[in-house]
């Protein structure tokens, strides 16, 4: 008995070990992103020219610029129709919600309003779409 808890115990700190891994290499990834602010409705097509985009945050409410409009052509381009794009936005409008999944966004979430608890949101959506979403023709 003793020895099954030993190895049992060795098992799950190897898998502990495997684990922090890839969050460590997940977090250094997610560093290592250029970001950038734009109020461009081109930016995400643009910034594909000179990055290997792996995730657009879009915001629906900037200024000079309608976010489903750049939904809308970024789902248009073929080099970006495959793009993860994730709405963190204000608006919690149900409107504003049916659009953006009408025109191809992949997730919908409202911005928590304290500057933590946001920040922590957009670390959690980077953990999830740089490290367990898979995507055609990745390997991993």
């Amino acid at each position: 008995m003793e020895a099954q808890l030993r190895s049992s115990n060795a098992s799950l700190e190897q898998k502990g070990q495997e684990r922090t891994y890839e969050i460590t290499r997940a977090n250094q990834e997610l560093e290592s992103f250029a970001t950038s602010i734009s109020h461009d409705q081109r930016a995400p097509l643009r910034a594909i020219d000179g990055f290997s985009l792996k995730l657009v945050l879009l915001d629906l409410r900037l200024p000079r610029v309608d976010g489903l409009e750049v939904l809308r052509r970024t789902r248009a381009d073929a080099r970006t129709c495959l793009l993860p794009v994730v709405v963190l936005t204000c608006s919690q409008e149900e409107s504003d919600l049916v659009r953006a999944y009408d025109l191809g966004a992949n997730s919908y979430l409202v911005k928590p309003v304290e500057s933590e608890a946001f920040m922590k949101s957009v670390a959690e959506l980077g953990l999830y779409w740089m490290l367990l979403n898979k995507v055609p023709g990745e390997t991993r």
